[in-house]
């Protein structure tokens, strides 16, 4: 399911079980809540190392030979991201 559509229905079902003061559920949807808000900021911060360590590698490949590439530092990047 859409992480946006899981999102939307917790919300909803603690909306719906605040009003009948069901507490222990709230707190149960808070938790979720909480894990789906984490694991979104999780996966929105892997993309954008994605995305410059390949921009990186796209640049690196535009360089002529005699210029220096920071090889090391890309192939760095790509063990930190895989950790």
């Amino acid at each position: 399911m859409d992480p946006k559509q899981t999102m939307d229905r917790y919300v909803e079902k603690f909306k719906e079980a605040y009003l009948m003061k069901d507490f222990d559920t709230c707190l149960q949807l808070v938790s979720q809540i909480k894990a789906l808000l984490h694991e979104a900021e999780t996966r929105a911060k892997e993309n954008k190392a994605k995305q410059q360590i390949s921009h990186d590698l796209q640049n690196a490949a535009q360089v002529d030979k005699d210029d220096k590439v920071p090889v090391d530092d890309l192939i760095q990047k790509l063990i930190i991201t895989d950790e």
